[in-house]
């Protein structure tokens, strides 16, 4: 692989779709199988992110985990949710305003 940068975007799995606190979904059995086989792409890609950011929602707290143990991966977690076209977001991460 080159000396270029790569975004890597997962967004969260199946979540329950009742429950009191939206922040509080967790992932239901397909999400679990979900966030599994991302787990596995992401191990199996060579590709070891320096960075992740993981929203505080329970559902993307768990989506993380999947991917994060196999392939033996450190992220912090905060509350950095970016919605957006994908030049916002490239933007975001890189101190570029979209334009």
């Amino acid at each position: 692989m080159g000396t270029g940068r790569r975004l890597v975007l997962i967004r969260h799995a199946q979540a329950e779709r009742e429950t009191a606190v939206d922040k509080e979904r967790r992932l239901d059995e397909q999400g679990r199988e979900e966030a599994s086989r991302a787990g596995r792409w992401l191990a199996g890609s060579g590709i070891t992110p320096d960075l992740a950011r993981v929203s505080g929602a329970r559902r993307t707290r768990e989506t993380w985990e999947a991917p994060r143990r196999p392939a033996r991966l450190r992220g912090s977690e905060g509350c950095t949710v970016l919605v957006g076209s994908p030049q916002r977001v490239v933007g975001y991460r890189t101190g570029q305003p979209a334009g």
